[in-house]
């Protein structure tokens, strides 16, 4: 059974979904896809699009780690989390692997569109703790020789890697 599926935006909010190009350096580069999430992993979007972050679940417990830099930008422009019909989507890959990432190569209805003004109270409210951190990549290092569910997204953006 398909769970429930959200995309998450600064953008919109919209009514459908268009399929859309997939960014460059992933590997379904130039594919039409509709990307969405699932409820589990939701979470770790609930912050500005570019914000690097790593994110784990494990011992009963949720975590988002942003940087400090990153932390006044936190709720700079409302999120738009989209609940997708999800009729037509497929996981990328295991259920329960990949981040939660599902696709759709269709256009996709919206059902409904919850508008994120304080990112803090809409992790709160999903009992996710919120840390900010001096540097994220000790925790990747962490994450990665673990056996949690992890993300580590958009570390392209952290502070660089301290030799």
């Amino acid at each position: 059974m398909t769970p429930a599926l959200f995309h998450v935006s600064h953008d919109g909010p919209f009514t459908t979904l268009v399929p859309r190009p997939s960014p460059e350096g992933s590997p379904h580069v130039g594919r039409l896809l509709v990307w969405a999430v699932d409820e589990v992993h939701l979470p770790n979007y609930l912050v500005p699009r570019d914000c690097p972050r790593v994110c784990w679940r494990g011992d009963g417990a949720h975590v988002v780690c942003v940087e400090e830099a990153w932390a006044d930008r936190l709720d700079e422009a409302p999120l738009n989390v989209h609940r997708l019909a999800p009729a037509r989507f497929a996981p990328l890959g295991p259920i329960g692997a990949d981040g939660g990432y599902w696709v759709s190569t269709t256009t996709t209805a919206v059902v409904d569109v919850e508008v994120v003004t304080d990112v803090r109270a809409a992790l709160a409210a999903r009992a996710v703790e919120l840390r900010v951190v001096d540097d994220l990549w000790p925790l990747v290092d962490e994450v990665v020789a673990s056996d949690r569910d992890f993300s580590c997204i958009r570390m392209h953006h952290a502070h660089p890697r301290r030799v």
